[in-house]
């Protein structure tokens, strides 16, 4: 009889949560209406952390409180609901690191490795968010769609003020022409008027 022992373990897959109490959810719909793409990053950065932590939100006066159950003193913050995304990514977790280190993860691999040394600039980061949630809800044709519909626009904005310029241009010379003809009539009705009835 043989047997076979599998030496390659699978780690345990750990990942952060949102708290389910009704207030949380509640807070979290309002804020999935408010801003699409910030919510989906929000919850999928969420899930990225090592930890097994439960993120709990809170009314607090105007304001939202971010609550980390896992931690002994239950380290908070504050934002309004639209700053929502901001807060979550301010919480410390409870293996010490801010919901926010694990930002590079929402990179694609390639991504990841331009930054794997350096802090991500703020412009590449949004363009990067923005640009994985059309990926993920299937918005990114229709936004091409849009982007080719402003071109042909701008060519169009283009090609009339090239028009009107080249009006322009046109009713200038034709204006130049009228004047040419007055003067050329002019002096045809005088040279008849001198060769018939002399010049007095």
């Amino acid at each position: 009889m043989q047997i076979n022992f599998n030496n390659h373990t699978n780690p345990p897959t750990f990942k952060a949560q949102f708290s389910n109490d009704r207030e949380t959810k509640s807070i979290l719909k309002r804020y999935s209406k408010l801003s699409p793409m910030l919510f989906y990053s929000m919850v999928n950065l969420i899930e990225k952390t090592e930890t097994k932590d439960q993120i709990a939100l809170k009314n607090d006066y105007g304001s939202i409180t971010a609550i980390n159950l896992a931690t002994p003193n239950h380290r908070q913050s504050y934002a309004s609901p639209i700053d929502l995304y901001y807060l979550v990514n301010d919480i410390e977790l409870s293996n010490r690191r801010k919901v926010k280190t694990y930002t590079q993860e929402l990179f694609s691999p390639k991504n990841r490795k331009k930054y794997e040394n350096s802090v991500i600039p703020e412009y590449d980061y949004d363009l990067h968010l923005h640009n994985n949630f059309s990926k993920v809800t299937g918005s990114a044709k229709l936004k091409n769609n849009m982007n080719n519909i402003d071109k042909q626009i701008a060519k169009f904005e283009n090609d009339i003020i090239n028009a009107k310029n080249q009006i322009a241009i046109l009713k200038n010379e034709k204006s130049l022409i009228s004047e040419n003809i007055k003067t050329i009539e002019a002096n045809y009705a005088k040279e008849l008027y001198e060769k018939k009835f002399g010049n007095k």
